[in-house]
């Protein structure tokens, strides 16, 4: 038992949890009237400016926990689950969740700003950024080379 303790606290327990939270959030969508159902994602915290507007700043949180359908959160927690077992630990449990987090709210902002119509949803934003920090350990190590013998 400690050592399955061990093994958690030292693996990738913030990309688990995610996908974790992630899935059960979709199985209570679904449960509550489907994933795509607008009134649906509405309750859940979609992206949506004019409630924004309003004051619901918590929405530009939320989306990155909401998924549209089986294929979207399929491909999503697929694409988190691997990058995030690098990206997690590369830069650690809570540099990988504030990553996360901040490139979320980010992606949300930019569509807020540029996408003013559009109801969104999806980790597409908060994993784009975890690219982004895989590009930029590639950009700022690319002279270093690695020899394995």
């Amino acid at each position: 038992m400690q050592q399955r303790f061990r093994q958690f606290v030292s693996g990738p327990y913030v990309t688990i949890s995610l996908i974790a939270l992630m899935v059960i959030v979709y199985l209570l969508m679904t449960a509550a009237g489907g994933a795509g159902n607008p009134q649906v994602l509405m309750a859940f915290g979609a992206k949506i400016n004019v409630l924004i507007d309003a004051g619901q700043w918590w929405r530009l949180v939320t989306p990155m926990f909401l998924h549209l359908s089986f294929e979207h959160i399929l491909l999503n927690m697929v694409t988190l689950y691997f990058l995030g077992l690098q990206i997690e630990a590369l830069f650690g449990h809570w540099r990988f969740l504030i990553l996360f987090v901040v490139s979320g709210i980010g992606g949300n902002l930019a569509s807020f700003a540029f996408d003013p119509n559009a109801l969104s949803a999806g980790a597409s934003t908060a994993i784009f950024g975890l690219f982004g920090a895989f590009l930029m350990l590639g950009e700022a190590f690319r002279q270093t080379s690695i020899s394995i013998k």
